[in-house]
């Protein structure tokens, strides 16, 4: 989660919008998965499993387009 909120920062530095948004947008992800996992193991509802793995899915679809986005040149 400290990587989420780390890429955060690097991408404010860089200045692309859509990159920030989307490592804002995935940390948050990470964030809500994270909530759900320990919901999960609290009090072992099944949908909270389902929500933990589709906010992971939406974390690494985040992350892989902001990898995307740092490996495009500027213009």
């Amino acid at each position: 989660m400290l990587a989420g909120f780390a890429s955060n920062a690097l991408t404010w530095a860089r200045g692309s919008r859509l990159a920030t948004a989307m490592s804002v947008l995935g940390a948050l992800a990470i964030l809500g998965a994270g909530l759900n996992g320990v919901s999960f193991l609290d009090y072992g509802h099944v949908f909270s499993s389902m929500i933990m793995a589709g906010l992971l899915a939406l974390a690494l679809a985040c992350y892989v387009t902001g990898m995307f986005l740092a490996a495009r040149r500027p213009r």
